[in-house]
């Protein structure tokens, strides 16, 4: 079900529409822009494909019994629901991917609660999906609070407990070189998303960045959204 998902989702039209072409479409947890974990192979493993999509839910046993568009599970009538907060974005992207599953017959309830709420549902397994989004430091952290067994409930959200991701954690920890530990991200994001498909990634943001001709000696940095200020002085 899953994977029927993530070939049902159109990411160009959610960059265009919703962020007006200020994105890049994302395949993995990995953003493309680290050149040296990001595994291309991603953007193969589910392409927008709403025939693939279909054929994988008849696979999972959710089937149009009633021909009224939408699928059912064991016969009854399936709505998971989709927890997103009051921010605007989440909102937005949230009625799409509802519109998008739609396609497919999937019929999916948008229910909109407070911060605190969704964290405590979260936490207590209480949600078939969320939206969301993350801007930590790097693939490697990224990975592991995602997806390492041992964070669940807490930062994986997604509970993803699986055998073959905590090895390849276990390993990424213990690699002695960085080629060594981003040939291993790697083989994450192919176990992840060539097969788990948990988390869908749908874009990668681009942040505008507005500086004053006073302002010296800040660049902004690829590793994190957070400010770096140590050289950064203004002119008077």
């Amino acid at each position: 079900m899953r994977q029927a998902v993530a070939h049902a989702i159109d990411r160009e039209p959610i960059i265009q529409k919703l962020l007006f072409g200020q994105g890049i479409a994302a395949y993995s947890l990995v953003p493309p822009f680290f050149k040296d974990m990001y595994l291309p192979d991603c953007e193969k493993f589910f392409p927008f494909d709403l025939k693939a999509a279909k054929d994988l839910l008849t696979a999972a046993g959710l089937v149009d019994h009633d021909a009224d568009g939408m699928v059912e599970f064991q016969g009854k009538p399936w709505e998971p629901e989709l927890l997103v907060t009051a921010a605007a974005d989440q909102v937005a992207i949230a009625q799409v991917v509802q519109a998008q599953l739609a396609r497919i017959g999937i019929r999916i309830k948008i229910i909109q609660v407070d911060l605190q709420t969704l964290i405590a549902r979260m936490h207590n397994g209480d949600f078939g999906a969320l939206t969301g989004g993350y801007l930590w430091d790097g693939p490697d952290t990224i990975l592991d609070w995602w997806l390492f067994s041992g964070n669940i409930p807490s930062t994986n959200r997604a509970r993803v407990r699986d055998p073959r991701i905590d090895s390849l954690l276990e390993k990424m920890r213990s690699s002695a070189t960085l080629a060594e530990r981003a040939a291993v991200v790697r083989d994450i994001q192919r176990v992840f998303q060539g097969d788990i498909a948990a988390i869908i990634p749908i874009y990668c943001p681009l942040d505008i960045y507005v500086i004053s001709k006073k302002v010296h000696g800040y660049e902004p940095n690829l590793m994190t959204l957070y400010p770096r200020m140590n050289d950064v002085w203004i002119e008077a």
